[in-house]
């Protein structure tokens, strides 16, 4: 075995033996932190480096520590995910200055150097053009600060979303996709174009009232048309019944009280065609008449109320 695979090996080992060590964390926090820490070292000694690395963040976000910093920092590492790796060792080795573990600060800073020429590099462009008021550009949902802008910021491989907004413009984004090692990428945020004009509301309807008289109108010249029919229907039972009692006259005797089948049957027919007209002669008047108030009385027009001031009174 070369010289650098046994120092990565030895260095592994160091790092799984290293366990999470805060002091700020309660007995339970301690007592669940450690189990994670030990299910990321076994996963990463299987190789399971996508299941290993989250146990080892939560374990740290529980009881912080250089050891699990380390241990979190070589899964990155093996993972492929180098800027995440990278700061992670970084961060390592700045916990390890504190807490007085100058050999994992040794480790740490070598590390995170050797790193450093392999990252892949994202630069946010934002031209002069495109920064609006209010204009906000994330990646991957987190803000990239101003400061950031045109700036090489390490990131991991794989996808990337960048995305800009800002208010009454249209937003914009794009993906990305970046090599896990030694790779440059730069995108540049174009001027976001403006946003549609909101849809005014239609203004309120102020030909209401004239409307409710003009359908008021309309139903009482409807009924007005029934009631001329009624009358009308009226008219024709009543004709048809005097011209049934005449065809009875026919065939009874000249003092009616005796009379042949065909003679009865007209009298019969006499009086339900005048029961008829009697009806339809009613409601037709009642509809004529009830369709003439009804168009006479219809508003004619629409008219803001007035409000005639005094002291004190409103009327």
């Amino acid at each position: 075995m070369n010289r650098s695979g046994l120092s990565v090996s030895a260095f592994a080992l160091t790092l799984l033996a290293a366990a999470p060590a805060g002091a700020q964390a309660t007995p339970r926090d301690q007592a669940t932190a450690q189990t994670l820490f030990e299910e990321g070292r076994r996963l990463m000694q299987a190789g399971s480096y996508p299941e290993a690395c989250p146990k080892f963040a939560e374990s740290n976000r529980l009881d912080p520590g250089a050891g699990t910093l380390l241990n979190l920092a070589l899964c990155y590492e093996k993972n492929e995910q180098l800027a995440s790796a990278w700061v992670t060792y970084t961060e390592a080795a700045a916990d390890a200055d504190r807490s007085g573990r100058q050999e994992w600060v040794k480790k740490g800073k070598d590390k995170a150097a050797a790193l450093a020429p392999l990252l892949t590099t994202l630069t946010v462009l934002v031209p002069a053009r495109t920064r609006v008021s209010g204009l906000e550009v994330t990646r991957d949902g987190q803000p990239v600060s101003r400061a950031e802008w045109g700036v090489k910021v390490p990131i991991d491989g794989g996808d990337h979303v960048i995305e800009a907004h800002a208010p009454g413009h249209e937003a914009w984004s794009t993906r990305v996709t970046a090599p896990p090692k030694s790779g440059a990428l730069a995108i540049e945020v174009p001027p976001l174009p403006k946003a549609a004009a909101p849809v005014e509301p239609p203004p309120p309807d102020r030909g209401a009232p004239e409307r409710a008289g003009g359908t008021q109108r309309t139903i009482g010249a409807v009924l007005a048309v029934a009631g001329v029919a009624g009358l009308g229907a009226g008219g024709f039972f009543a004709f048809r019944a005097t011209s049934k009692h005449d065809d009875a006259k026919s065939d009874c005797n000249a003092d009616e009280t005796r009379c042949g089948p065909a003679g009865l049957a007209s009298y019969d027919s006499a009086r339900q065609s005048a029961d008829v007209a009697t009806i339809a002669l009613i409601a037709g008047g009642a509809l004529l008449i009830g369709g003439v108030v009804l168009y006479l009385t219809a508003p004619r027009g629409a008219r803001a109320p007035t409000a005639l001031r005094a002291p004190g009174w409103t009327f």
